[in-house]
């Protein structure tokens, strides 16, 4: 598997350079050396212009249903949902609970129960300090002054040398482990529009939502990884938030699952719980 370098600014990914094809989530000091040059410039739009759309049609084309998954934040004021995460190739089985609320007083509350060991992780997001807590201990992060506004322009690019480059979206409540799902960029990264491996099946009902259904085949990298040669997205129609990923290998066995038990947007009662508050 070839190498993959990230580009960071403030300590925070946010362009990812994918070289083989495999995209992956990390953090890099600012002076890391393994940099890549000729990385495009990111601007962004004010935060202040970003606020919460008022909710669409049922999206049906691919341009549509992409946008908003890399922009989801922008389509819903606030969510609180369940998710079931099994990883078979790393055997992974968790629980999350979420409770998110975006927009000028964005905040947000994930707790993660790993349903082998019971052991729970728990990460959250007052409006200025992300605190995660776990079994090892407690430990803060001020992320204060960092922008959070919609990147402009193309969303993927290329280098100089022709490697593709992803420009990713900060969640501007700092979701952490719940952000794959409430803001799945990653997964519209999945949708190569140049080997159109991918294709809208439809639509479907999904825990009383319009669902998006798109199916595709992966990369040959992704597969390896993956230990799976196809997926299937199930995307909230009016949000782009991720109700449920299946991926399964040649055989049609399913070998990763990711979905969405229970789910409510826009309740006014959700609020994040603060964890710095607690011991």
């Amino acid at each position: 598997m070839k190498k993959k370098l990230i580009y960071s600014v403030s300590g925070i990914a946010l362009v990812t350079v994918a070289i083989g094809g495999t995209v992956f989530a990390a953090q890099l000091n600012d002076k890391s050396e393994e940099q890549p040059v000729g990385l495009p410039h990111v601007s962004y739009e004010s935060p202040t212009t970003t606020a919460q759309n008022e909710p669409a049609a049922v999206v049906a084309t691919q341009a549509t249903i992409q946008e908003k998954m890399l922009n989801s934040v922008d389509y819903f004021k606030s969510v609180q949902a369940t998710y079931r995460t099994v990883l078979k190739p790393i055997g992974v089985d968790e629980t999350m609970n979420l409770q998110i609320v975006e927009g000028a007083n964005a905040s947000s509350y994930v707790k993660i129960t790993d349903n082998k060991t019971n052991a729970v992780q728990e990460n959250s997001f007052n409006g200025a300090i992300i605190t995660t807590k776990d079994a090892k201990g407690k430990n803060s992060k001020n992320v204060a002054g960092t922008n959070v506004g919609k990147p402009k322009g193309e969303r993927k690019t290329k280098t100089a040398k022709g490697e593709a480059v992803f420009i990713n979206r900060i969640d501007p409540s700092f979701s952490g482990p719940a952000q794959d799902v409430i803001l799945p960029q990653s997964y519209a990264f999945w949708l190569n529009d140049d080997t159109k491996n991918y294709k809208i099946e439809g639509e479907e009902s999904f825990l009383g939502r319009t669902a998006t259904v798109i199916s595709g085949t992966h990369d040959k990298d992704m597969a390896i990884k993956h230990d799976a040669t196809h997926f299937t997205l199930w995307v909230d129609s009016e949000t782009g938030v991720l109700l449920k990923l299946s991926e399964t290998n040649d055989k049609g066995e399913e070998t990763n699952r990711i979905e969405a038990t229970t789910i409510e947007f826009n309740n006014s009662s959700i609020k994040a719980k603060d964890l710095s508050a607690t011991n």
